[in-house]
C-alpha cells in the first residue's frame, strides 16, 4: 500500500495525487451516476438552487430578453437553450473541509516510523498540506528540521526539505540551501523558489557561480536568474549579459538572463536590446523579453518589431505592448487585422475594441469570418463589449451581421458568428434571414439560425418552420442524419414552437414520451417542455399520466433521461396539475440535489399553490479520501 520504490527520488511524488483533482472526478462521476446536465446548463453559476420566482406569472412566452452566458469559444452544440433559461436552476452549493487530524497524523508518522518510506510519505503530505494551502504545518518545523539534519536516506531528507520551503520554515534557508546546491533541478525547483522568495542573500553567490557553467541545465540557469532578480543583485548584470550574448547557449538560457537584466537594469536591457534588434530570429525574440518594461523608450523600441518580417517576433511584439502601452498598438491596427499570425490578429481585435470607431467596429465585423476559431470568437465578444459601451456604434454592429446572414455565402465561419452575436445583442427582428440558412451546408450555421429563431420567436416564420419540424423529424425516424444529427436543432424549433403555442406539433411531442424516440436527451426535453407550454392552465388528465410516467420512470436498468424527468416537472406545473401534486413531492424526496428535480419541485409548487419546502442546505464533504496516510476511522 505505502509503495513508492518505482517513484523518481527527489521530487513532489506523483503518487501524492492532488486533492482537487479527485474531488472534481468525484464529483463529475456522481454528475454522470444521476445524469449529467447538458452542455448548455453547465456555465451557470451555482451561487444558489432557484431563481427568483415570479409568482403565478410565469408563463414563458414573447422574445427572450434576459440575461445568459456565452463560452469564450462558442460551440454550436454549447448555446444556451431558452428551455434552461426559463427557469434557471443552479446545483446545491459543495462546501469542502479538511480533516483537522491529518497534520498532528502526519506529524506524529514522521517523529515515530521506523520505515524510510513511510516517513518520505508523512513529509510529502506535509508538504502538500502547505503547498495547497489546507492547514498550517509550523508545529511540525523542529520535526522536519530535526530529520533534515539526522536521515541518512536520501528521498526522506528531500520530502522534508520540500516541507520545510512550502511550509515557509525561515529558519531552514541555510541547511536548504545545502540540498539545493548539491541536488537535482526536482530539488531545486522547490527550494531555490523559497530561498528567492526569502530573499535569502547566501544564495547569491551560488546563483551568480551559476552563470558562468554552460553546462548547466535550462531549469538549473534559470532558477539562478529569478533568484538574482529577487535579491536585487546588481552586481550580477555582467554576467547575465554574457549569457544572454552567448550564442553558443540554448535560447531558453538566453531568454532567462534577458528577463532577469530587464528586471534589474531598464537602461543595460535597452542598450543591448540596440545592439540584437538586428540580428537573427532569436535575437529579434531576445529584445522583445528586454524591453518588457515600462518605459516609454522601451515601447518605441518594441513597437518597430510589430510588423516584423517573423511572425513569431511580430506576435510577442504585439502581446508585450498590449501589456505595456496599447495606444502604440492603434498606428498597426490596419495591418494587425488582417496578419498572417492568429495571435497578432487575435490581439488586434482586443485593440480595436479598446479605441472603438466606427470603421474599426467595420474592421471587426470582417473577422467574423476569420479562419482561426480564437480570432473570430475574440472578434465578436469585441463587437458585443464594443456595441454595449458605446451606444452609437450598436445599430452599425447590428447592421452589419445582419448583412452577413446570406445563404449564399461560402464563409460559414462568418454567418455562425453573425447569428451568436445578433443573439447577444437581443436583435429581435432577423428571424426572416434565418429561415433560409436553415438548411445549410454546414452544422454550424444551421444550429445557429435555430438558436436565434428559438430565442425571439417571430409568428412571420411559422409556416416554413413547421415544415422544418416535420422535416426534421423525418430524419430522424429514417435515420437520415447527415450532415449531422438533427435533433439539436428540431428541439431548438420545439421551442419555438412551444413559446408561440403552436398545437400543430402536439403529434411530434405525443412520440417523444417514448424514451426509445430518436433524438438526443435534450429534443426530448424540449417537447416535455413544450407539451407543458401548449397545456398551460389546462391539466388533462392523459398527459397528466404521461408526465408523470416519465418522472416515476427511475428504472434502475434504463432510467428515464434527466432532462426529460425535469422539464415534465415544469410541464405538470405549467398545466397547473394539482393532481400531481403527490408524485412531485415524492420525487423532491427521492431524487438527487444534483439532479435538479428536487429544485424544479420548488419552482413550481407556487404554480400548483402548495408551499415551498426548504432548499438544500450546502452540501459539506471532508476530503481526507485520498491521502496515502490518514487518521483511523477515515479509510474509504
Amino acid at each position: 500500500m505505502f509503495n513508492t520504490r518505482d517513484r523518481p527520488a527527489g521530487s513532489l511524488k506523483a503518487a501524492v495525487m492532488n486533492r482537487r483533482q479527485n474531488f472534481l472526478i468525484t464529483i463529475l462521476a456522481t454528475a454522470v451516476a444521476c445524469g449529467a446536465t447538458s452542455a448548455q446548463e453547465s456555465a451557470a453559476p451555482a451561487s444558489a438552487q432557484v431563481t427568483a420566482h415570479p409568482g403565478d406569472a410565469f408563463s414563458p412566452s414573447g422574445p427572450w430578453l434576459g440575461q445568459f452566458d456565452i463560452p469564450e469559444v462558442v460551440r454550436f452544440r454549447e448555446l444556451p437553450l431558452r428551455m434552461f433559461l426559463e427557469p434557471v436552476l443552479f446545483p446545491p452549493q459543495i462546501l469542502t473541509s479538511q480533516d483537522d487530524r491529518l497534520v498532528p497524523h502526519f506529524e506524529r508518522v514522521l517523529r515515530e516510523a521506523t520505515d524510510a518510506e513511510i516517513q518520505e510519505i508523512a513529509a510529502l503530505s506535509l508538504a502538500r498540506v502547505a503547498r495547497e494551502k489546507l492547514g498550517d504545518i509550523s508545529s511540525s518545523a523542529e520535526t522536519l528540521k530535526s530529520i533534515v539534519q539526522d536521515t541518512k536516506d536520501e528521498n526522506v531528507r528531500h520530502a522534508c526539505a520540500f516541507a520545510l520551503a512550502e511550509g515557509n520554515v525561515k529558519d531552514s534557508a541555510d541547511k536548504l540551501l545545502q540540498i539545493a546546491a548539491a541536488g537535482s533541478d526536482a530539488e531545486r525547483v522547490v527550494i531555490e523558489a523559497a530561498l528567492a522568495r526569502w530573499k535569502y542573500v547566501s544564495a547569491g553567490d551560488i546563483w551568480r557561480a551559476r552563470l558562468a557553467v554552460p553546462f548547466e541545465t535550462v531549469v538549473s540557469l534559470r532558477l539562478a536568474c529569478e533568484g538574482l532578480v529577487a535579491l536585487d543583485d546588481q552586481q550580477s548584470v555582467p554576467a547575465l549579459t554574457t549569457v544572454l550574448l552567448d550564442t553558443s547557449r540554448e535560447y531558453a538560457k538566453r531568454n532567462a538572463a534577458a528577463r532577469a537584466i530587464c528586471r534589474l537594469s531598464p537602461a543595460a536591457a535597452i542598450g543591448e536590446a540596440a545592439k540584437l534588434i538586428e540580428g537573427s530570429i532569436p535575437d529579434r525574440l531576445l529584445v522583445v523579453t528586454l524591453l518588457d518594461h515600462a518605459k516609454q523608450e522601451s515601447h518605441l523600441q518594441t513597437e518597430r518589431l510589430c510588423e516584423d518580417a517573423s511572425d513569431a517576433v511580430a506576435a510577442a511584439a504585439w502581446l508585450q505592448l498590449f501589456r505595456q502601452s496599447r495606444e502604440n498598438l492603434i498606428g498597426h491596427l490596419a495591418a494587425g487585422r488582417m496578419h498572417r499570425d492568429a495571435t497578432v490578429r487575435m490581439t488586434a481585435a482586443r485593440v480595436l475594441r479598446l479605441f472603438p470607431t466606427a470603421e474599426r467596429a467595420s474592421w471587426l465585423n470582417d473577422m467574423l469570418s476569420d479562419r482561426h476559431i480564437d480570432v473570430r470568437n475574440t472578434a465578436r465578444q469585441m463587437l458585443v463589449l464594443t456595441a454595449g459601451e458605446v451606444p452609437d456604434l450598436s445599430r452599425g454592429i447590428v447592421n452589419r451581421a445582419s448583412g452577413g446572414l446570406r445563404a449564399e455565402s461560402n464563409v460559414w465561419q462568418g454567418i455562425e458568428q453573425s447569428l451568436i452575436l445578433l443573439g447577444q445583442l437581443q436583435a429581435t427582428q432577423f428571424s426572416l434571414e434565418c429561415v433560409p440558412l436553415l438548411d445549410h451546408a454546414r452544422s454550424e450555421v444551421m444550429v445557429s439560425a435555430a438558436w436565434l429563431i428559438h430565442l425571439y420567436p417571430d409568428p412571420a416564420i411559422k409556416d416554413p418552420v413547421l415544415l422544418q419540424v416535420v422535416k426534421l423529424e423525418k430524419q430522424l425516424i429514417d435515420a437520415k442524419v447527415a450532415p449531422d444529427d438533427p435533433s439539436q436543432k428540431l428541439g431548438m424549433l420545439l421551442q419555438y414552437c412551444g413559446v408561440l403555442r403552436y398545437a400543430e406539433v402536439q403529434p411530434i411531442l405525443e412520440r417523444q414520451y417514448n424514451k426509445a424516440a430518436p433524438g438526443g436527451d435534450d429534443m426530448r426535453a424540449a417537447a416535455m417542455w413544450t407539451v407543458g407550454l401548449l397545456n398551460e392552465r389546462s391539466p388533462d388528465p392523459a398527459v397528466i399520466e404521461k408526465l408523470t410516467g416519465r418522472i416515476n420512470d427511475r428504472n434502475p436498468q434504463n432510467p428515464e433521461r434527466i432532462q426529460v424527468r425535469r422539464m415534465s416537472v415544469l410541464a405538470l406545473g405549467l398545466m397547473r396539475a394539482k393532481d400531481s401534486i403527490p408524485v412531485l413531492q415524492n420525487a423532491f424526496r427521492i431524487d438527487l440535489p444534483g439532479t435538479l428535480i428536487p429544485g424544479m419541485v420548488r419552482w413550481v409548487f407556487p404554480l400548483l399553490g402548495e408551499h415551498v419546502p426548504d432548499d438544500y442546505p450546502p452540501i459539506t464533504l471532508q476530503a481526507v479520501g485520498d491521502w496515502k496516510l490518514m487518521p483511523a476511522g477515515n479509510r474509504p
